[in-house]
């Protein structure tokens, strides 16, 4: 019953206005701007924003999507509400669980470099991302999860389709002894590291624990006095 009023209700809105359109007046040739006698309508936007693209032009032909359901009509114009600006990153399946909504990240834009934004996220994708050029039927080497991330101020720099590399930290240890990611060594399934002793240095077994970029936690092995060889990684120099 729901169902058949709603049908009702949308068949007379159709009716209405096919009624409006069949009793707009004509306008003559001699009194109206455009040679071709063609009345002047009002378009009302959904939403507030900017127009970002003009699909029609000039002297092409319009069609109205309101004089059918299922007849789509022409489109004109994208509107894009710049206010509300999201970062969309992939991320791969084996983060995607680390992923909870509100987390804080940093999204420095490719247009504004050393000048990182604060950002939260807003969603995380339910269904693995296809890439459109691929396409669903083709395979994909790595399985990958859409994040949207909100910014809370938007800078004036910032537009749509934009580049940006975003920072989303899923898990932080606080003082824990750490060396680079460059001074270890993977050995006959064995972590390595060079120790100084008194004879030169030699290789000392150490166990790993969270691994960032450019550190990874030492978990045993290892003593915050202990002096290693490494080679240091790129990025601010912080101990």
């Amino acid at each position: 019953f729901l169902t058949a009023q709603n049908f009702f209700v949308q068949a007379r809105t159709a009716l209405n206005l096919l009624e409006k359109e069949a009793n707009q007046p004509e306008t003559k040739a001699s009194d109206a701007p455009d040679p071709g006698g063609v009345n002047d309508y009002r378009i009302l936007a959904p939403i507030a924003g900017v127009v970002s693209s003009v699909k029609v032009k000039p002297g092409e032909l319009a069609t109205s999507g309101t004089t059918g359901f299922s007849q789509e009509g022409a489109l004109l114009l994208e509107i894009a509400d710049q206010s509300q600006l999201e970062v969309t990153v992939n991320l791969n399946e084996i983060d995607v669980p680390k992923v909870k909504l509100g987390m804080h990240a940093k999204v420095t834009l490719a247009a504004r470099p050393g000048k990182p934004l604060d950002a939260v996220v807003n969603r995380v994708g339910v269904a693995p991302w296809v890439d459109p050029a691929r396409g669903a039927g083709e395979a994909t080497k790595t399985v990958v999860y859409q994040v949207s991330l909100r910014l809370p101020e938007r800078p004036e720099e910032l537009r749509q389709g934009m580049t940006a590399t975003v920072d989303l930290p899923l898990e932080s240890r606080a003082a824990v002894l750490r060396i680079p990611v460059l001074a270890f060594e993977e050995k006959d399934g064995k972590v390595l590291v060079k120790r100084k002793m008194a004879s030169g240095f030699e290789n000392v077994e150490v166990g790993l624990g969270l691994k960032g970029d450019r550190f990874v936690e030492v978990t045993k092995g290892l003593k915050s006095k202990d002096v290693i060889a490494a080679r240091w990684p790129a990025g601010p120099q912080n101990r």
